[in-house]
Parts: C-alpha cells; structure tokens; sequence
C-alpha cells in the first residue's frame, strides 16, 4: 500500500505514493489531518499517485 513508504512527521503520517485502491479515501485522511501525500524533494518529475500501470 505504501511501496514507497510511509513516515510520521509533525503529528501525521506522509507518503510520496498512495496505491490506487486507497486514493478514494486520500481527501477524508487529508481532512482529517492523519494522511498527507506529498511529492518528494528529489523526484520532482514522477507523479506521487498513479496506478501500476504509470496512468
């Protein structure tokens, strides 16, 4: 779920990738202020969400 993974920081949990099954649930975990997905410093290019496939 977190192939990429997964660390806790400033009272919430971060992740450069969340698996495409979980994505419907990224807007209430980020409201919530529990899951934040972020794009890390040094991959600049690659998008942080998007399924196996690269879509």
């Amino acid at each position: 779920m977190f192939k990429r993974g997964l660390t806790y920081r400033e009272g919430a949990f971060r992740t450069p990738y969340l698996h495409p099954a979980l994505i419907h649930n990224e807007v209430t975990l980020k409201e919530k202020g529990l899951l934040f997905v972020e794009q890390p410093s040094g991959d600049l290019g690659d998008s942080p969400i998007r399924s196996e496939r690269g879509s």
